[in-house]
């Protein structure tokens, strides 16, 4: 790509070992690419909306393409917006941009969410013709049909094994293994007179399905599970007992175990770790209550942002013997480096931060022992680099060096 081009609010998604994005070259508006990591290997997947942005995200594998829906931005002043489910073959290796199929169209806004399961993609939709719901398409025309419509907000899509959970609207949990007959409710929760019940934070561990449950009565915030049956679909532990909530938040797999951040009656807010039983459930940090983010297990220890005097900074939790405690101090002082999009490549921590002397860059740190290594990709101001993603051996992401705008980059972690 040429010139200073403009990056919509976009990520990277990771589809048979390839990136696939949405950006603006200068020429075409926000349109779909590929890259399979080399500046050969980075083209237009398409121009699908001549003069307009065609929005596109939520690539996901299929028996026959990679899918993904695109939200035309064409003609904003017009109701309703044009929505569609597209395919396509391109993989960017020798400048291939592959052929890409659409595989249907209906009005309105049309993404929310979108998952593999087995040879298929499913995808959720806000309105379709007016009408909420669930599709799966396997990359062909033929192949792409709802499987349940009349739905209210159906999103969050969460493979476990041969089978999908998923939310609708606030409260009632589905599964689905792809077929309308297999597709039904599994578990609602009952109105009361005190407030709705809200599922959020959807998050997959190993065979199981993570949630948290926002209840007014009863058990207040708390985390649940699910294993795809109405009997295995119950709250892991009541955190804080009654109607008080421990208010489970960052909600990351850690292999078949989830790790989460949650407040009991006397501890404050905690690391916490999970194989979903109640029994299972422990308490993994003692620090003073604070501000604790964007866990992230990578390499055996648990990484996480921290907030104390020292400001902002990276924290671990090692393996052995489960020290915890600051990594590095980048931004000396009271000053924060704030570590931004924690992200593990082939047992390497990836993130930006900015140490008050580099502005903000890109960082990497192989273990919690070791020092981080700068990456100034911007020696004279910030690069500022965004949306990390890790696709294969590869962590991708935005990048603007000050001279060739703001860009995809990539860099190779130990592949």
């Amino acid at each position: 790509m040429r010139g200073r081009h403009r990056f919509p609010d976009t990520q990277f998604w990771s589809a048979d070992g390839l990136a696939f994005f949405g950006a603006d070259d200068g020429q075409h508006g926000d349109e779909p690419w590929v890259s399979d990591g080399t500046p050969q290997g980075t083209v237009l997947v398409g121009d699908l909306e001549p003069g307009g942005d065609s929005d596109p995200a939520y690539f996901t594998p299929a028996e026959h393409g990679v899918v993904f829906m695109t939200d035309t931005r064409l003609a904003l002043n017009t109701t309703p917006l044009t929505g569609a489910i597209w395919a396509t073959t391109a993989t960017g290796s020798g400048r291939n941009a592959g052929t890409t199929t659409l595989v249907a169209k209906g009005s309105d806004v049309v993404s929310i969410d979108a998952a593999p399961l087995g040879s298929v993609a499913l995808l959720t939709t806000s309105d379709f013709a007016y009408n909420p719901q669930l599709w799966r398409s396997d990359g062909t025309v033929a192949g792409t049909v709802p499987i349940k419509q009349h739905l209210t907000l159906p999103g969050d899509l969460s493979p476990i094994g041969s089978i999908a959970l998923f939310a609708d609207g606030q409260n009632p949990l589905w599964r689905t293994d792809g077929t309308a007959a297999g597709t039904r409710k599994l578990h609602e929760w009952r109105a009361n007179a005190y407030g709705s019940t809200f599922l959020m934070d959807l998050t997959v561990a190993g065979p199981q399905l993570f949630f948290r449950v926002d209840q007014a009565t009863r058990f207040g915030s708390e985390l649940w599970v699910s294993d795809g049956t109405r009997k295995g679909t119950r709250l892991v532990k009541d955190v804080a007992p009654g109607r008080a909530s421990s208010r489970p938040r960052s909600l990351t797999a850690d292999g078949n175990r989830l790790i989460f951040v949650a407040k009991d009656a006397s501890h404050g807010r905690q690391i916490w770790r999970t194989d979903g039983s109640r029994q299972g459930t422990r308490r993994l940090t003692d620090l003073p209550d604070g501000s604790i983010g964007q866990l992230t297990p990578c390499g055996g220890s648990v990484y996480f942002t921290r907030a104390d005097s020292r400001g902002t900074e990276l924290w671990a939790r090692s393996a052995h013997p489960g020290k915890v405690g600051r990594v590095a101090d980048l931004a000396r002082g009271p000053s924060s480096s704030k570590p931004r999009e924690l992200t593990c490549v082939n047992n390497t921590l990836a993130f930006s931060a900015d140490d008050g002397t580099h502005g903000r860059e890109l960082w990497t740190l192989s273990s919690a022992q070791s020092r981080p290594v700068l990456h100034d990709l911007a020696p004279t101001g910030s690069s500022n680099p965004s949306t990390l993603a890790q696709v294969g051996s590869n962590v991708f992401f935005f990048a603007d060096d000050g001279t060739h705008g703001h860009e995809p980059w990539v860099m190779n972690v130990g592949g």
